[in-house]
């Protein structure tokens, strides 16, 4: 076998070390850096053709300038149009993207209009830029037409009508939309901005709910929502500001009802034309009137279910409220991003909600501060008309109402408005008759009957006036009673009548009410209540605690309320706990201080503290109900059962006063029997006295004949449908 050989280049090895017999590699230089930026030099790039962000197209020589001439034509012109293509499906040719508006004459004719709905001239620039959907050339087509007709000067005619020649081509076919779409009363999305002008009213409104009015402030409009954005004028316990409401409008197919608009705040009536419902405009403007008597504190009624049929016994219909926005901002903070309205100018002022030194203006029964040391500040507030005159008002600064404890001018903590101040807040709202459209359509305050804070409709706030008849029906000794609405009224009428050693000390009149359950304890601190017109500040014994006497007190003084404690274990001499000690000590301690009246109740008479019974000028005892007197209470009751339920006779009453019930039962079964005429149609004696066996199975009757000879027992009735 012969052999040979065949050489091999070294170099041209592959992969793993596998060798190349015809493959010889070519060495290839490698690129060199050491040039780069050695050179003293800029080299300066230019934006090419189809530039964008994603994909930068530089070039080195920049594109060809316009010819003097050519230029100086474009910048001449007094409006420049921008078209870009069309890239709608099945849509050729282009549309106005932006409007450019070069005329000083525009610009001094319109330059406010425009700039009302978004369309601005900078400082420095000679122009102002109007982009699709042209909102601003829109809403300002009448003043544009109105300079073209009126205006003297030949050019600025010429160059308004050349600007509505150009908003024409833009909304040619959207105006003939609207003519139809105008006179069908309807809208399509495309075309629901246009309902919607900046600084435009409108009010909106649920079934059962009030209308509330709107303020437009910005159209936010894209391809599938609107989002509208707009205010209403609310009371922040000081002085009146805006707050923001937003409401998105997702895409809809087709046109509808203007006032049907989906995806609005109440979506079911919007009135966008007030000028058309003359009603709503007419409640608006009353409403806002009203909303302008709630700066200070007021003692009102509201209805609790208005539209149905009382289920219960008449009074209950009716709850009572203290309208007090001050303490319900201090408590509940409702308001964020609050914007003072124009004509405030308050001396060290702050945004949103003012804070300054000052004794709380209110209109309380009992002047907590009379007797104080007292210094002054001047606050100074412009007057709308804007004319630079000024009211100076001096109001006392009293450190009682720094929670420090600090004494001299606190600009820190936040206060009532003196009436100068209220009045300037009157005069700030009326300045404009749009203010009154979108006043807040609420109240704040605090619910006597539920105990909490909480918002009313404005529209059924009625002031709670006296009702002197309601202590006359309570039953008790007569000679009790005059001496208790005769000290009340006189310590409502003058908070001195009590002077202690120590000036300040000793002026609360402290009332105790002690008996059985059901004998008229708490009916008695309400009736004076209603008969002297003022607050009843019931106090829940479940929350007090040591700390809530100062606020309790204090909110009661402001408010000229009377204040009743029902039960409190605090009352007692032997208390079950620490807590029940501190509460007592905390109470004596407030109670010397405070200037208006205290009922505390009881059922165990016999075992009130001490220094409880030392402080109090009046305890009653309530005996257990007699016959005469649940005769009377039984009356009482019947007397406030609808009058579509019906009544019951002289004789009725007196069989029903034989059993031994107290007040409270006595009310309780009443209001069942209410309640069992609106489910059987039935309301009789012998109705009620099964409900007296099955709600109190322990009564009984007195051991003597009830009428005719009668036992008293009453035909039985079928409780299973109650």
């Amino acid at each position: 076998m012969s052999s040979f050989a065949v050489g091999i280049d070294p170099a041209s090895t592959g992969p793993a070390g596998m060798k190349h017999r015809f493959f010889t590699r070519q060495r290839r230089n490698k690129p060199n850096s050491e040039h780069i930026g050695r050179s003293t030099a800029v080299q300066t790039f230019f934006e090419g053709p189809n530039f964008n962000e994603s994909d930068e197209n530089w070039v080195e020589h920049a594109p060809p300038s316009l010819p003097q001439a050519k230029k100086k034509k474009q910048e001449g012109a007094a409006v420049q149009v921008f078209k870009r293509k069309k890239r709608n499906w099945g849509h050729e040719g282009f549309y106005i993207y932006k409007v450019r508006l070069q005329s000083p004459l525009l610009r001094s004719a319109l330059e406010e209009t425009l700039k009302t709905y978004g369309v601005t001239y900078n400082k420095n620039d000679l122009f102002a830029d109007s982009y699709e959907p042209h909102r601003a050339l829109f809403f300002s087509i009448d003043k544009i037409a109105e300079v073209a007709k009126t205006t003297d000067d030949e050019t600025t005619r010429s160059h308004s009508e050349l600007l509505l020649s150009v908003i024409e081509e833009i909304f040619d076919e959207d105006f003939d939309d609207l003519e139809v779409l105008d006179r069908d009363d309807t809208i399509t999305f495309k075309l629901l901005w246009t309902l919607f002008p900046e600084k435009s009213i409108y009010a909106d409104a649920m079934d059962g709910l009030p209308p509330r009015g709107f303020r437009v402030k910005k159209v936010n409009h894209t391809f599938d929502s609107l989002q509208l954005q707009s205010e209403t004028i609310v009371f922040d316990g000081f002085r009146y500001s805006t707050t923001q409401w937003t409401d998105d409008v997702a895409r809809f197919e087709g046109a509808v009802s203007r006032n049907a608009i989906p995806g609005l705040a109440y979506p079911g009536l919007a009135y966008l034309n007030l000028d058309k419902n003359p009603d709503l405009r007419a409640r608006l403007i009353e409403r806002g009137r009203k909303a302008l008597d709630m700066q200070t504190i007021r003692y009102m009624k509201v209805p609790v279910d208005p539209g149905t049929s009382s289920m219960w016994l008449k009074g209950k219909d009716q709850q009572r409220v203290i309208v007090d926005t001050y303490l319900f901002v201090e408590r509940e903070e409702p308001f964020k991003d609050l914007e003072a309205l124009p004509g405030y100018d308050i001396k060290n002022g702050v945004k949103g909600r003012a804070y300054t030194g000052g004794k709380p203006t209110s209109t309380p029964k009992h002047d907590r501060h009379a007797g104080e040391d007292k210094e002054v500040l001047e606050v100074e507030l412009r007057s709308i008309d804007g004319a630079g005159q000024k009211d100076v008002v001096s109001h006392p600064v009293s450190s009682r109402w720094r929670d420090d404890g600090s004494s001299g001018t606190d600009r820190e903590a936040p206060r009532r408005p003196t009436e100068a101040e209220i009045q300037v807040n009157r005069r700030i709202i009326l300045d404009s008759e749009e203010n009154l459209f979108i006043m807040n359509h609420l109240a704040y305050g605090y619910s006597l009957d539920h105990r909490k804070w909480q918002t009313f409709d404005i529209d059924r706030l009625t002031p709670v006036e006296s009702d002197k008849s309601i202590f006359q029906k309570v039953v008790l000794d007569e000679q009790k009673k005059d001496v208790l609405k005769t000290l009340v009224e006189s310590h409502m009428e003058s908070t001195a009548r009590y002077d202690d050693l120590i000036v300040g000390k000793g002026q609360c009149l402290v009332i105790i009410l002690s008996g059985p359950p059901g004998t008229g304890k708490t009916l008695v601190a309400e009736s004076l209540s209603e008969h002297m017109g003022c607050p009843l500040l019931r106090v829940d014994p479940n929350t007090i605690q040591p700390d809530t006497f100062l606020i309790i007190m204090k909110d009661a003084a402001e408010w000229g309320s009377l204040v009743l404690f029902d039960e409190p274990d605090f009352l007692f001499e032997n208390q079950e706990s620490s807590t029940d000690r501190k509460n007592l000590l905390a109470f004596l301690r407030q109670a010397e201080y405070f200037k208006g009246i205290i009922f505390l109740t009881t059922n165990l008479g016999r075992s009130i503290d001490p220094a409880v019974l030392s402080r109090a000028q009046i305890h009653i005892t309530f005996p257990d109900l007699n016959e005469p007197n649940r005769v009377r209470v039984w009356q009482n009751f019947i007397d406030r059962v609808p009058e579509d339920v019906g009544s019951l006779s002289a004789e009725d009453v007196a069989r029903l006063a034989t059993w031994r019930i107290n007040g409270r039962e006595i009310k309780n079964i009443l209001n069942m029997a209410v309640s069992w005429y609106r489910k059987k149609g039935e309301f009789s004696v012998g109705s009620i006295e099964t409900l007296i066996k099955t709600i109190c199975p322990s009564a009984r009757r007195e051991e003597h004949a009830v009428g005719n000879g009668s036992t008293g027992d009453g035909e039985e009735v079928d409780l299973l449908g109650l």
